[in-house]
């Protein structure tokens, strides 16, 4: 499932943890992702480097780290959730050397996908404009990492 190599992890996040969380915030994991979370509850990749692409534009990011449940998983969920500019049905995960956050989608049109939130591109009226789809999901996403 996963090409890239996962060379540390963290105490491995409990199938009851992600269901607890699931319905305290009313969304459903995509199921590859409760399956690296439930073996690695993040850890720490080989290949880091994200391509980024809107268009004509190309840039890369460093990915830094995932968000471990029962500790900053649930610290960035209400951070997020706090915020009149972050889309609801985004779920953060992990962040990038810059502090930039990587969330997937819950909403029913794009399920899964996985995005990279630019915090200098928030704009109140549009919303969307912050966000940069970077993988139709999280095994591509994992996978495609340089």
């Amino acid at each position: 499932m996963f090409t890239n190599e996962i060379i540390s992890d963290c105490e491995k996040a409990l199938l009851d943890d992600l269901i607890k969380l699931e319905q305290e915030y009313g969304f459903i994991f995509p199921d590859e992702f409760k399956s690296f979370y439930t073996q690695y509850n993040g850890g720490k990749l080989k290949k880091r480097e994200v391509c980024l692409q809107d268009g004509d534009w190309k840039s890369s990011t460093r990915f830094h780290g995932f968000y471990p449940v029962n500790n900053k998983f649930e610290k960035a969920l209400k951070n997020v959730n706090a915020e009149s500019w972050w889309i609801k049905g985004f779920i953060p995960f992990g962040y990038d050397e810059g502090g930039e956050t990587f969330c997937f989608s819950t909403r029913t049109y794009d399920y899964g996908c996985i995005y990279y939130f630019m915090s200098d591109c928030i704009d109140e009226e549009n919303p969307e404009d912050a966000y940069l789809k970077v993988s139709e999901n999280f095994s591509g996403f994992i996978n495609n990492m340089t």
